[in-house]
């Protein structure tokens, strides 16, 4: 039988721990520390206030666009990677 890691990026710092309490999803700050330590390559362009994010990380490529530039950096890199989406915000 063969193991993969599966990773989470979630919305929820919490679930992280305290050491690990990024908040890619809503702190521009985050978000760009992930796309750093995460991706190998990326190509952010903004058109009339709509972001466009294209992520290389190792397993593929990832691609989002939106107007919340964190949000739309962390679901570029997630889409290029092997990792799940668990969006934990009270507003869905």
């Amino acid at each position: 039988m063969r193991w993969r890691s599966l990773r989470t990026v979630t919305s929820s710092p919490a679930q992280l721990g305290p050491s690990l309490a990024l908040k890619p999803l809503v702190d521009l700050a985050s978000a760009f520390e992930l796309l750093e330590k995460a991706t190998d390559h990326y190509k952010i362009t903004c058109d009339k206030g709509t972001f466009s994010v294209v992520t290389r990380v190792k397993s593929g490529f990832g691609k989002a666009s939106g107007d919340n530039l964190a949000r739309t950096i962390t679901t570029a890199v997630v889409r290029g990677s092997d990792w799940t989406w668990t969006d934990e915000r009270s507003d869905n």
